[in-house]
């Protein structure tokens, strides 16, 4: 399940340096279909339980970067109505998944109430996922 054919796909900046590539595995047919299936099923649990705030935009399915501004301008015009102040900190986080320690994401998900096998099949992912970008480093550099 976990062996896939990597390439390393060009994404900005210096060519040289391997943290400008982006390791792209395809996988075997089976191992995808699981991987969306799991999506899927972590995908409604996280809604039954309320885990993620309604603000959050990003990585949600009927959600857009156009829900987003449509609800900050309407925030901003109800502050002006009331003679409010708005203040906002916008933050661009390059590779934010890659900032992410596994450990920590682990974490947060074993609060959540994610555990057991599923756990087990996520945290040898984060292991798979370590290995590939160790292999497109030693091998393509």
């Amino acid at each position: 399940m976990k062996t896939a054919l990597i390439t390393p796909v060009y994404k900005k900046g210096k060519r040289s340096d391997y943290n400008n590539y982006r390791p792209i595995g395809i996988l075997p047919c089976v191992e995808k279909v699981l991987e969306i299936y799991l999506n899927e099923e972590i995908t409604k649990y996280i809604k039954k339980y309320n885990i993620i705030p309604p603000n959050q935009y990003g990585f949600q399915k009927e959600k857009s970067t156009i829900d987003l501004l449509e609800n900050i301008t309407d925030q901003i015009y109800t502050n002006m109505d009331e003679r409010k102040y708005t203040v906002m900190l916008i933050l661009d986080l390059t590779k934010a998944f890659d900032l992410i320690p596994h450990d920590r994401l682990i974490n947060k998900l074993n609060q959540a109430g994610i555990g057991g096998k599923l756990m087990d099949i996520i945290k040898n992912y984060f292991e798979a996922l370590l290995v590939v970008r160790l292999i497109v480093w030693v091998f393509y550099f």
